[in-house]
Formats: structure tokens, C-alpha cells, sequence
């Protein structure tokens, strides 16, 4: 069968062209050089939409504004119950704060999916059951969450320079700091402080060499790589005075025995 083409066009001036084509398999395609391809216009500014009918002539879908034009509607109807979007990404702007709005009309999970090719679920995140408790899950081989970029706040609209700031309290079963150690203390060339040198100090600065104040901690707070391996620090400087001493006395159980 030949393919039958009825082509309309129309052309003002030099800039503007409107070409309407009807194929013969009653498609029709229009094709402009402006932005507004197509306009709908109500003439007495009630219901303005679209309608797509199946072949008996029954509403299955349709899309426009409702009676006094004040809200857009994508709507499905006669057993029509899928919004499906093939290919392409979709783009939403809006000047108001809640650009996207999902609400449950039975107050049970409320979530969006993530799924494959096949149709297997990898990823949901959303609301529980009960609407209290916001969930983002993974399932069917999907296990790591990845944040590529940017910086991540809990408790705080400001994380600030931080990759996660908390506002609050974390509890973990185990934490791991990668960090430098201090076994320096135990090289053969390491000064340590005498005795009499700790004592001025701690007289002088209220707190131990190398050790931050409590003012500068309630200021600052703490790394815990870093305070962990200065607390070592001092650990190790103790443990040579407690092996120093031990000579010492030995020296002199072995003196007073003789």
C-alpha cells in the first residue's frame, strides 16, 4: 500500500513555518520553526484538555486543566493505571518549594521504586507503613549507597566544609580512623621530657604537653585520630618513665643488698 501523505503548510513572512502532515495511518505530525508547537485555547475558560480514546471511542487518559484552569492534571481512567516514560529523562521547574509532591490516599507505604530492565526492583525510598519512618532500601543485589560529590547533613541545613556533619548523637558498633600512630616515642633518638620539665608545664598550662585544654576542646572539639595517637603519645612516654623507675629501684634493692 502506497504511503499517503496530506501536507499542510503554512508560511508568514520569512521566519515563521507551520506544517501539518497527516499520514495514512491517520498520525498526525506537526512541525514548526517556534517554540509553541502546538496551542489549545478555551473559548469559555472551563475544562481544557486532551483525551486519548481507545478504539471503541472510551476515555482512557487525558491531560489538561480542570474546570476553573488553575490545575494541570495527567489523568488515567477505564482501567488505564500506568504512567510510563520510555527513554529520554524528565525535567520538572517550579518557582515553589515543593517541586514534586507524592501523597498516599491510604495512608499506607507511600514510596517511589527503582527498578531494572527486567522489572526487578534494585532500590525504593519512601515512608513505612505507618508514615513515621522515611526508609531509603536497597534489595535484589543493589548494596552500597554512593554520594559522588558534595557534603551531608544530619541535624544541620550546613555541613559546612564537612562530608558528614551530625548535629546530634552516633551510635556505632565499631569505628575506623585512618591515621599516623606515635611510635616515635620508642626511637633511639626521641627527646623525651624529663620529669621535672612535664611538672613545669602542667603547673604553667593547667594540661600536658601536646595535649588540648579543656577551653580549646569545648571550642574546637576534638579529632579523634589525631587525640587518640597523642594520647598514645603519652601512654608510651609514661610506659619509659614506669621502665626508668623500675631500674632504679632495682638498682637499689641490689645496692642495699650488697
Amino acid at each position: 500500500m502506497k504511503k499517503i501523505i496530506f501536507t499542510l503548510a503554512l508560511v508568514i513572512g520569512c521566519n515563521f513555518l507551520m506544517k501539518a502532515q497527516i499520514n495514512s495511518d491517520g498520525s498526525l505530525l506537526l512541525k514548526s520553526n517556534k517554540d509553541a508547537i502546538a496551542t489549545f485555547q478555551t473559548l469559555d475558560d472551563k475544562w481544557l484538555y486532551t483525551s486519548w480514546k481507545n478504539k471503541a471511542g472510551v476515555r482512557k487518559a487525558y491531560m489538561g486543566l480542570n474546570a476553573n484552569l488553575s490545575n494541570f492534571i495527567l489523568g488515567l481512567e477505564n482501567g488505564a493505571n500506568k504512567f510510563t516514560v520510555k527513554g529520554g529523562t524528565i525535567t520538572v521547574q517550579s518557582k515553589s518549594d515543593g517541586i514534586a509532591t507524592f501523597q498516599t490516599l491510604d495512608d499506607k507505604w507511600l514510596y517511589t521504586n527503582w527498578k531494572d530492565k527486567a522489572g526487578v526492583r534494585k532500590a525504593y525510598m519512601g515512608f513505612s507503613a505507618n508514615l513515621k519512618n522515611f526508609i531509603v532500601g536497597l534489595e535484589n543485589g543493589a548494596n552500597k549507597f554512593t554520594i559522588p560529590n558534595g557534603n551531608v547533613g544530619i541535624g544541620t541545613l550546613n555541613p559546612g566544609a564537612w562530608k558528614l556533619a551530625v548535629n546530634g548523637k552516633i551510635r556505632a558498633k565499631e569505628v575506623q580512623v585512618e591515621t599516623g600512630w606515635a611510635d616515635f616515642v620508642f626511637d633511639a633518638d626521641y627527646a623525651l621530657p624529663t620529669l621535672q620539665e612535664v611538672e613545669k608545664h602542667i603547673k604553667e598550662k593547667g594540661h600536658l604537653k601536646d595535649i588540648p585544654s579543656a577551653e580549646e576542646v569545648a571550642e574546637n572539639g576534638i579529632f579523634l585520630g589525631e587525640i587518640n595517637a597523642k594520647l598514645l603519645q603519652k601512654i608510651e612516654e609514661l610506659t619509659l618513665y614506669i621502665i626508668e623507675q623500675n631500674k632504679r629501684i632495682t638498682a637499689l634493692e641490689a645496692e642495699r643488698k650488697n
